[in-house]
């Protein structure tokens, strides 16, 4: 799966979420020197993760079946039925995070659908406000893929409002740390001089 796809997925998935900029930029430059497992075991170990899953800090079932209704929500946008939670969340407690969430990721159907259209939301998202050097507020981060679902229209009706936000936002002047990682995707901000 391209760098780009899957960093969104992370993000969605642990962080219910699109990307920041600098954020999207740097877990793109690391997934090449990663496995799948290893990359999803790193966004796993984020303290922001960690404070919004305690399933990764305290593995009991309970905190499981929490963590998969999350994911659940995050990734397809519905809650599980009762025996599909029970059924990863002992998954979760016997494998680990990173075999169930490539399962999970995998899947077709509605499902399948609403995941990637959050996904292509997500990449949308980051690529947009990179290419702008444009500072994204952290709400419209958590709130742009909440109403985004099976169909295209959501899609289309997402990258709308993103393209009025990118329009709207502030330059961000710490996107010049990561110019390196996507050469040709944006602008490096240059310096503006001093009024005379």
């Amino acid at each position: 799966m391209p760098a780009q796809q899957f960093t969104a997925q992370m993000c969605n998935a642990l962080l219910g979420r699109a990307p920041e900029p600098n954020g999207y930029a740097w877990w793109v430059s690391l997934y090449p020197t990663m496995t799948e497992t290893a990359f999803i075991n790193a966004w796993a170990a984020t303290a922001e993760a960690k404070a919004l899953n305690p399933w990764l800090d305290s593995p009991t079932l309970t905190n499981a079946h929490i963590f998969i209704a999350s994911l659940y929500v995050h990734l397809y946008n519905r809650i599980p039925d009762a025996a599909g939670q029970t059924f990863w969340a002992n998954e979760l407690q016997a494998n680990g995070i990173a075999p169930v969430l490539l399962t999970l990721l995998g899947v077709g159907g509605t499902d399948g659908a609403v995941l990637a259209n959050r996904t292509t939301v997500g990449v949308y998202f980051a690529e947009k406000f990179l290419a702008a050097g444009a500072a994204p507020a952290f709400s419209w981060q958590q709130s742009i893929l909440n109403s985004v679902d099976q169909t295209s229209a959501s899609v289309t009706a997402a990258k709308a409002q993103i393209d009025a936000w990118v329009a709207a936002a502030p330059l961000d002047t710490t996107l010049g740390t990561y110019a390196q990682v996507l050469p040709g995707r944006r602008p490096t901000p240059s310096p503006v001089s001093p009024a005379s």
